[in-house]
């Protein structure tokens, strides 16, 4: 619980950031991506608990494998994005 309560933290502070630094200085931008990343936490969070109560009736570590799927392929997309937008680098 303590991981996980850490994570939230770090994950909320670097939201805002990101928020802050897309924006531009453009406060009612910084609110409006403020807005949508709330919507869309609170979209997942339901989405998420709905779809674990359903997937454990149907296998207790389904939940478990379906939220690692989801991991990795927000992983992989993020990290493609950031690399086409910065380059893979000399050594890559």
């Amino acid at each position: 619980q303590v991981l996980m309560g850490t994570t939230y933290v770090y994950t909320s502070k670097w939201m805002t950031d990101m928020n802050l630094f897309y924006s531009m200085g453009d406060s009612k931008l910084f609110m409006t991506l403020q807005i949508l990343c709330s919507n869309a936490h609170a979209l997942g969070g339901s989405l998420g608990g709905l779809l674990g109560g359903l997937l454990y009736t149907l296998n207790p570590v389904a939940p478990f494998i379906c939220s690692c799927a989801v991991a990795c392929v927000v992983f992989v997309i993020y990290t493609a994005g950031f690399c086409a937008r910065l380059g893979f680098g000399d050594d890559i």
